[in-house]
């Protein structure tokens, strides 16, 4: 997906975590890093959450809003707001 996006480019990416139920943290963790590269970054990201998203997708999202200024829509994720990320 990253070589797609830095091959064709696009005005926004659109990732969509609603029915993620969470597993490793570290299987993202490529996603993350890539979209910090200049070629790979959109001019907008968005993350979509619903009540589905379960930890790990959780910590995916805000690391994609604090990290690369995502806008996270969607309903509040399952996953209990005891940790904050910080980048």
């Amino acid at each position: 997906m990253l070589e797609e996006l830095e091959r064709r480019g696009g005005p926004a990416l659109v990732i969509d975590l609603r029915h993620n139920t969470g597993g490793n943290f570290l299987l993202a963790d490529r996603l993350a890093r890539g979209l910090a590269r200049p070629a790979s970054r959109p001019h907008r990201l968005f993350v979509l959450t619903s009540r589905d998203t379960g930890s790990a997708a959780t910590v995916l999202a805000a690391r994609l809003a604090v990290e690369h200024g995502a806008t996270v829509v969607g309903e509040l994720s399952r996953s209990s707001p005891n940790r904050t990320y910080n980048a």
